[in-house]
């Protein structure tokens, strides 16, 4: 009887371990924060209700596709946040589109296969792009960071006791990208690091490849983006 051959790669951020070609495939994963936008059901069209949702693209091999990838969505605003597979309009909504209508992008992370922190990247009023965080990788800046939070945590609960929820949305908002950019992932940071510096002088033609073999190999389909 053939046994199938299992292959191992060496991981790009783990010095030392080997992972399955399929795990390779899934080193790293995006995690997009925003607020879907529901149609307010039974109250007529252009009445919407808002909740924080959040969107995953998985199939990610590399730091440097994660970024393209990252850039892409937020410039084309091409964020896929309806179910292909999902029947909004079923019994359950009344015949209504129960689906979202819409997503108001606010931050996104980058995960390991792990599920822990790599880095972060921010809406930014002022350009047009990814604002890039900048990491908080030390103990010392992690602990600022914490005392930080508890602050905004307390502003955050005082708004509330006065009824001023948008405020204390607002400080919640504050506080979680500032969480956002506390590295908790083990990947090696001079690995990444050494990527990121060798893929800012590739060349646009260059970058638009790999920006196309990510897209092909992520977890987005093609018919879901709005080129």
């Amino acid at each position: 009887m053939n046994a199938s051959t299992v292959n191992f790669i060496a991981s790009l951020y783990e010095p030392g371990v080997s992972v399955r070609e399929d795990i390779a495939c899934n080193l790293l994963k995006i995690v997009a924060y925003g607020r879907m936008a529901y149609n307010e059901l039974g109250c007529g069209i252009d009445e919407y209700v808002y909740m924080d949702g959040q969107l995953n693209i998985t199939g990610i091999a590399d730091i440097t596709s994660a970024v393209l990838l990252a850039d892409h969505l937020y410039k084309n605003n091409a964020w896929v946040y309806r179910n292909p597979d999902i029947d909004y309009s079923c019994e359950l909504f009344d015949g209504e589109d129960g689906g979202p209508q819409s997503f108001n992008f606010q931050y996104l992370e980058i995960l390991d296969r792990y599920g822990k922190r790599v880095m972060s990247a921010s809406h930014c009023y002022k350009k047009v792009g990814l604002q890039w965080e900048t990491c908080i990788v030390s103990d010392a800046s992690r602990n600022m960071a914490l005392e930080q939070m508890k602050v905004l945590a307390q502003q955050a609960s005082e708004e509330r006791r006065g009824d001023n929820y948008d405020s204390a949305r607002w400080f919640d908002h504050i506080s979680e990208k500032l969480l956002s950019r506390v590295v908790t992932s083990r990947y090696s940071r001079q690995a990444i690091s050494d990527e990121l510096e060798q893929s800012s002088r590739l060349t646009p033609q260059a970058l638009c490849q790999r920006l196309s073999m990510a897209l092909a190999k992520s977890s987005l389909t093609r018919d879901g983006l709005p080129f």
